[in-house]
């Protein structure tokens, strides 16, 4: 997103514009005036009474009910000690995982997933930590959990890392495909409607900053490579929360 601002109110003023925002609806038109290249997503009311929270290109940016001052950064509850901007963010996360195809990742452990014991991982073929991340994967399925991958080239669309994962998630065995794909093993090249582009664009509206990426089934942001003792217990911690 365009909007060059970090944890500083700001002033969205433009004559003619602003209108008051007493409403969803209302903050919608102003955004919609006043940054007609963005998308406005989401606006949701918040706690305090005085923001709504919004989702503006896959960013959450909270603007006051006169429709006057927007703001970008981390809002944070001091009694109960949370993040909210995280927690829009994973919830926003979540909700783009359930909508995935089950199909369109490759998978390893459980196939009838449920809410818990799952996590996505963005990878990419030629990320040598991303290679390291797949041998803890037997560890993990013996703890219970379900990883999903989604591809992610770094290297961008039509790069030799996306045709190798193109060759990996258009292969009849995906599993075995990419499991030799880590292992620095050629695959045979193959064509079909592949998920990689899609599985790219979702990771870009996430702000991925590198790989592996690595994601609860709720949206959490775990973190990049973790050995699979460390993982399974901060999986666990948030299991019991």
């Amino acid at each position: 997103m365009r909007i060059q601002v970090c944890c500083l109110v700001i002033a969205i003023v433009a004559a003619g514009l602003v209108k008051a925002a007493d409403s969803n609806q209302n903050v919608r038109e102003v955004l919609e005036k006043i940054f007609p290249s963005e998308s406005v997503e989401s606006v949701k009311t918040m706690p305090m009474g005085n923001f709504f929270e919004v989702k503006l290109s896959g960013e959450i940016v909270y603007v006051t009910k006169d429709g006057r001052y927007l703001f970008q950064g981390e809002l944070l509850d001091l009694v109960k000690k949370t993040n909210l901007t995280q927690t829009a963010r994973a919830q926003t996360r979540k909700e783009e995982f359930q909508k995935l195809d089950q199909n369109s990742l490759i998978s390893f452990g459980r196939k009838n997933i449920n809410d818990t014991g799952n996590i996505y991982v963005y990878t990419d073929i030629d990320c040598g930590y991303c290679r390291k991340f797949h041998l803890e994967v037997p560890a993990l399925n013996g703890a219970g959990i379900t990883v999903h991958y989604l591809a992610y080239p770094r290297a961008g669309l039509k790069s030799d890392s996306y045709y190798k994962a193109v060759n990996v998630w258009c292969a009849a065995n995906k599993e075995k495909a990419l499991s030799k794909a880590k292992a620095g093993e050629k695959i045979a090249t193959r064509k079909c409607a592949s998920p990689v582009a899609d599985h790219f664009a979702l990771g870009q509206s996430m702000k991925l900053a590198g790989t592996p990426a690595v994601y609860s089934s709720d949206g959490t942001y775990l973190g990049a490579y973790t050995p699979a003792e460390q993982l399974i217990a901060t999986i666990s911690g948030l299991e019991k929360e």
